[in-house]
């Protein structure tokens, strides 16, 4: 889903039919189920599931080298970023780096490092990996080097052209999800809930001419970003025309489109899934601030997600009925 928005689900209950609502705290009206060895069966589940994938991995370690591609923050060199607000918010830290790089080592496993795709594609042109014989290459890959529309593409693509195993979705699907506006209609026209959109053109304007109705309030997002650039205390506003220059502004400094969504008040919630023959998907995660399960108004900004003040919580212990509502809506967004 696209960074800091609020899901909207269809639920069933005595007291109404099949009707479309916010996650937030008039949900709480309908009658919810709590029992406590519920949440044990479902953290055996989720470590049933998890165990399989790393034994499998266990199994085959001898047969793979790894390759780690990411972008580290105060290592990875680029010259191409943002006035606003910078890209390195999508890097990893270097002691989440090290974290991730000594826990494969740690497993047996036999990892390359690096911290720039352009590194990696120049040893795989010049043959460098002839020297791990019959083992396969699999890439664990989350570089994204640059500001350009479909950057994050640039390694699954390279991949597919030398046939070597990747972590990612594929070229396409990864540019396409990264658009908001694009796959939030094909969501749509599945008659999956999302929130009502609008696009703003950079350098054309509204899409068809297509505005949000006068003092709607609404949010204001970069349309292919993530890790919530561009986002800041002025990006919730009640929409007017006057604001169109607000959103043109915000197109020019950073070159590319502006999606328009209505803000939609409650809970901030993350959904993991693991998709191959069957989908198993995880159980939802909140997110917190200061405690504070119910965010309402508040939205996870820029700097929100730089400074990493928040903190995960199971949403099933909130209520397992949006949760398992969630994960049925999560299924049908990944078929």
């Amino acid at each position: 889903m696209t960074d800091n928005s609020r899901l909207s689900i269809k639920i069933e209950s005595d007291n109404a039919k099949s009707t479309s609502i916010n996650i937030d705290e008039k949900l709480f009206d309908h009658p919810v189920l709590f029992t406590g060895d519920l949440h044990t069966r479902r953290q055996i589940m989720r470590k049933k599931h998890l165990d399989k994938y790393l034994q499998l991995a266990y199994k085959h370690r001898k047969q793979i080298q790894l390759i780690l591609v990411c972008n580290v923050d105060g290592l990875t060199t680029d010259d191409d970023d943002y006035d606003g607000n910078s890209i390195t918010s999508e890097y990893l830290t270097l002691n989440q780096y090290n974290k991730i790089l000594s826990g494969l080592r740690h497993e047996g496993f036999d990892v390359i490092a690096y911290f720039d795709e352009n590194d990696f594609m120049k040893d795989v042109i010049t043959q460098k990996y002839k020297m791990v014989g019959e083992r396969k290459l699999l890439v664990l890959n989350s570089a994204q080097k640059g500001t350009k529309v479909g950057r994050k593409s640039l390694i699954p693509s390279f991949c597919d052209l030398h046939h070597i195993y990747y972590n990612n979705s594929n070229a396409y699907i990864v540019s396409l999800c990264r658009d908001k506006y694009c796959s939030g209609c094909i969501l749509e026209n599945r008659n999956l809930p999302t929130p009502k959109s609008w696009l703003y053109r950079y350098g054309q304007g509204w899409l068809l001419n297509d505005k949000p109705d006068k003092n709607r309030k609404v949010i204001a997002k970069l349309n292919f970003e993530t890790s919530s650039i561009g986002l800041d205390n002025n990006s919730i506003f009640t929409y007017d025309e006057s604001k169109d220059s607000y959103i043109k502004s915000l197109c020019e400094q950073y070159k590319q489109d502006v999606i328009i969504q209505e803000f939609i008040y409650g809970y901030e919630i993350e959904v993991s899934f693991i998709n191959e023959k069957s989908t198993y998907v995880f159980p939802p995660m909140g997110i917190k601030m200061k405690e504070n399960e119910l965010l309402g108004e508040q939205i996870l900004d820029y700097t929100i997600r730089k400074d990493h003040p928040y903190t995960f919580y199971d949403f099933s212990e909130v209520s397992t009925y949006i949760a398992s509502e969630i994960q049925e809506c999560t299924k049908h967004v990944i078929i």
